[in-house]
C-alpha cells in the first residue's frame, strides 16, 4: 500500500500548487464556491494523505465520505450558475433551523452567538426571508439522492456514497469489524487494527479520482489548458491502482 500512498500524495500535493495559479472572478459567489469547494476536496484529501501514512485506516471512509460530499456539489455547480442558488437554498434552511432551535432553548446564556433573543429573532427572518425567497425563485434545498442525480452520479448515491456512510453511521458490521478481532471466543474491544489492502485500496483509487475529475473539471471550466505533468500524474496514479487491482 505504500506506492499507492506516496503515489495519491504526490498527486495531492501537485494540485494544491496548481490551485494556486487559477484565477477567477472574486465578485461572483458562483466562482467562488465552486473555487472553495474544491480546495475543499483537496485540504480533506490531505487530511487522508497523513491518515493513510500513519495507519490510521478507520477515519479514511469518514474523511472520503466528506470529500464526496464536497465533490457531488462541486460538480453540481460546474454545470450551471444559476445552481448555487440550491447551495445558497440550503444554508438559509440550516440557519432558520439553528435559529428557531436557538430560540426555543433556555437558558439564554447556554446559546452560542449571536447571544440575545432580538438578534436570534433577526438572525432568523432574515434566513426566512432568504429562504423564501429563494423558494419562489425555484431553488429549494435539494436531498442528497437529488444532489447525486444533479451532479450526473445516480449510481454513487446507492454504492460508493451508502458505504462510506456505514462508517460514518456507525453501522453495527462495521463497528465489530473496526474493534473485533474475528472468530475471537471472548472478543474484547482493539484499536487502530490493520487494515488488508484490499480494503484500503479502494478508498485510495475514489480519492485520487475525485482529486483528477475535480482538477480537469475546473480547468476546463476557467479555461486554463491542462498540465502535462499533472495529466502525467493522474494517469499514472489511476494505472497504478488498477494494475494492483488486477495483480
Amino acid at each position: 500500500m505504500n506506492t499507492p500512498a506516496r503515489a495519491v500524495t504526490r498527486l495531492r500535493e501537485a494540485l494544491v500548487g496548481d490551485l494556486c495559479g487559477i484565477s477567477f472572478n472574486h465578485g461572483s459567489p458562483h466562482h467562488r464556491f465552486i473555487v472553495a469547494l474544491y480546495a475543499s476536496i483537496l485540504e480533506l484529501a490531505g487530511d487522508f494523505t497523513i491518515a493513510l501514512q500513519h495507519s490510521r485506516y478507520s477515519c479514511l471512509p469518514i474523511i472520503l465520505r466528506s470529500v464526496v460530499e464536497a465533490h457531488i456539489d462541486f460538480l453540481i455547480l460546474i454545470k450551471s450558475e444559476p445552481n448555487h442558488n440550491y447551495i445558497l437554498a440550503t444554508f438559509y434552511h440550516d440557519q432558520l433551523r439553528t435559529a428557531k432551535t436557538a430560540l426555543a432553548e433556555k437558558p439564554d446564556g447556554a446559546r452560542s452567538a449571536p447571544s440575545s433573543q432580538q438578534e436570534w429573532e433577526h438572525f432568523r427572518d432574515t434566513a426566512e426571508a432568504e429562504l423564501l425567497r429563494l423558494k419562489n425563485s425555484g431553488y429549494s434545498p435539494l436531498k442528497t439522492r437529488k444532489r447525486f442525480e444533479m451532479a450526473g452520479k445516480p449510481t454513487w448515491y446507492g454504492s460508493v456514497y451508502s458505504i462510506l456512510s456505514s462508517h460514518a453511521h456507525n453501522n453495527l458490521l462495521v463497528l465489530a469489524r473496526r474493534h473485533f478481532e474475528k472468530g475471537s471466543v471472548n472478543p474484547q474491544p482493539v484499536f487502530e487494527k490493520e487494515w488488508a489492502d484490499a480494503d484500503v485500496l479502494p478508498l485510495v483509487k475514489q480519492m485520487g479520482f475525485v482529486m483528477s475529475e475535480a482538477y480537469a473539471q475546473i480547468r476546463s471550466f476557467f479555461g486554463r489548458p491542462h498540465d502535462q505533468h499533472l495529466d502525467t500524474l493522474a494517469r499514472e496514479f489511476l494505472a497504478l491502482c488498477f494494475r494492483r487491482t488486477e495483480g
